[in-house]
């Protein structure tokens, strides 16, 4: 998830290391950040937010405890060397403006994963479940390898 010397379409450190500052300072502040960085490089960017906040207001707020866990394993874990024991299906449905976890990753991971299917989302974030959620179904539903 994080940037390292091998590894550079990902997350820089900074950005991880700002979340979690923040985080501990302000918890709706980090979420609106969060939920912004969902929502780049969408076609309805505004209505995106809207939406996704408002499932998120829906749910009690998580304890800081457990984000900075969250946030301590993303730049921690490094499982690229474990992807040579996957051995099931795997479905990529990725955004094609993603900001938070760049094309590249996708892409990435397709050459390595002899099972996987990747499909990318046009004017789409990172959030393709949200935007495009008709198209997602369809795409796991079908099962069918899209490049």
């Amino acid at each position: 998830f994080m940037q390292r010397e091998d590894w550079s379409p990902a997350m820089s450190p900074a950005v991880l290391a700002h979340f979690a500052e923040t985080l501990q300072e302000s918890y709706a502040a980090t979420l609106t950040q969060f939920v912004t960085l969902q929502t780049l490089g969408d076609a309805n960017p505004r209505q995106l937010a809207r939406d996704l906040q408002a499932q998120i207001a829906k749910r009690p707020a998580p304890h800081l405890d457990g984000l900075l866990q969250g946030l301590s394993w993303l730049e921690e874990s490094d499982l690229r060397a474990d992807l040579a024991t996957l051995r099931l299906p795997v479905q990529l449905i990725y955004g094609d403006k993603d900001t938070l976890v760049p094309l590249a990753c996708a892409e990435w991971l397709a050459e390595r994963l002899d099972s996987a299917a990747l499909h990318i989302v046009r004017g789409c974030g990172h959030a393709p479940q949200w935007s495009h959620t008709a198209l997602c179904a369809e795409v796991i539903l079908a099962g069918q390898i899209c490049h």
